[in-house]
């Protein structure tokens, strides 16, 4: 692990009292050996170049006491394995396993729609996030050649409709490739706060203008910043119950605890 020397100061800047001149001294170590670009990947080593700055004999005496006199930060730098970012691992799977795996992960399913001039766009997503409660912040991850994407993009703005489970054709209809204008024909919608339609009748809806656009390998990490957002649209007191997606299927959700 290379760790960066804001993320040292961090460290620091949280210390308790407890925090001594040993400890002091083996972060001063840590931040110079990271600005010369390595950190020395034997635990033993580090424990005897720990000690020599603390002044202190390297015996297990010596240890004790020093694990006694810093905080619990300055210890997990100690112990904590160590390993050379410049080595990347090479994985042992291929991408049927990789999509088989992931699909254990059991999703929500929402429809981004955005505006392309004054027409209706939107497409099936399951990967959307919460990022940031202050400022309130959401995500999802389109494909970098969505064409759905790139459509809305230019408004700056989209919203995030969470399907309910008697939305199954929604899911479906706004999941296909090459019926792009006709995804909305047929379905009631309102438009929101920012212009972009608002699903009738889904779980919720968060309604976003576009704060920043990641490339993250083949998808895009689409981050916006919430300008208004509701749940149980119809105001009756009975939201819907949500849509999942697990292993390939649909399916609702039951409480039991």
């Amino acid at each position: 692990m290379i760790l960066k020397l804001a993320e040292v100061y961090r460290i620091v800047r949280k210390m308790s009292t407890r925090l001594t001149e040993s400890g002091r001294s083996f972060i001063k170590y840590i931040s110079f050996v990271n600005i010369s670009g390595r950190i020395l990947a034997d635990c033993g080593e580090l424990l005897t170049v720990r000690n020599q700055l603390a002044g202190l004999p390297a015996s297990r005496d010596a240890e004790r006491v020093w694990r006694r006199s810093v905080s619990p930060q300055v210890r997990n730098l100690v112990w904590s394995p160590v390993s050379d970012t410049n080595t990347p691992i090479t994985p042992v799977f291929d991408g049927k396993q990789f999509r088989t795996v992931l699909g254990h992960f059991p999703t929500g399913v929402t429809i981004v729609s955005g505006i392309d001039g004054d027409q209706p766009v939107g497409f099936t997503i399951g990967s959307f996030t919460s990022v940031s409660l202050d400022p309130p912040m959401v995500g999802f991850l389109p494909q970098t050649n969505s064409t759905t994407w790139a459509a809305m993009e230019a408004s700056g703005r989209f919203c995030v409709n969470v399907l309910s489970r008697e939305q199954t054709d929604l899911c479906w209809k706004f999941a296909k490739t090459g019926n792009e204008a006709e995804r909305f024909d047929g379905v009631a919608w309102h438009a929101g706060p920012t212009g972009s339609p608002i699903i009738d009748r889904a779980v919720a809806w968060i309604d976003c203008e576009v704060a920043e656009v990641y490339a993250m390998g083949d998808h895009l990490f689409v981050l916006g910043r919430v300008v208004a957002l509701a749940a149980d649209t119809d105001d009756d007191g009975i939201a819907p119950m949500p849509l999942l997606f697990f292993k390939g299927t649909l399916g609702g959700f039951n409480a039991e605890g």
